[in-house]
């Protein structure tokens, strides 16, 4: 599926933040930093939307399972939520990040 900026406008922002709360996950996969993050446990999800929109856990409880339900994150057995395949195409046009073409370098345009 692909995103424009018209859908993500339409994000509710506790949505939005709690994704954007998942970006060093895919930061570390574009820098291929040594030390790559693969998620993170609900409770540091809760304290974004917790200072950012005085939520009580079962708002983000409910944030989490509507992000679940679009198929833009997904949680392992241990309870760490990552972005799906989805998720990480979304958080790349909310943040303005184009994805690279591989080893292929860009054409430079005049």
């Amino acid at each position: 599926m692909e995103f424009t900026k018209d859908y993500v406008s339409k994000i509710p922002e506790p949505h939005r933040d709690f994704l954007l709360s998942l970006w060093p996950i895919i930061d570390s996969k574009l820098k291929k930093s040594v030390f790559r993050i693969s998620g993170f446990p609900f409770s540091r999800l809760y304290g974004v939307l917790r200072e950012r929109h005085g939520y009580e856990p079962f708002e983000a409880v409910r944030v989490a399972d509507d992000l679940k339900a679009a198929g833009l994150i997904e949680e392992d057995q241990d309870g760490f939520i990552k972005p799906t395949q989805q998720g990480e195409a979304l958080l790349l046009v909310i943040q303005g990040v184009t994805r690279g073409s591989g080893r292929v370098p860009a054409f430079p345009q005049p």
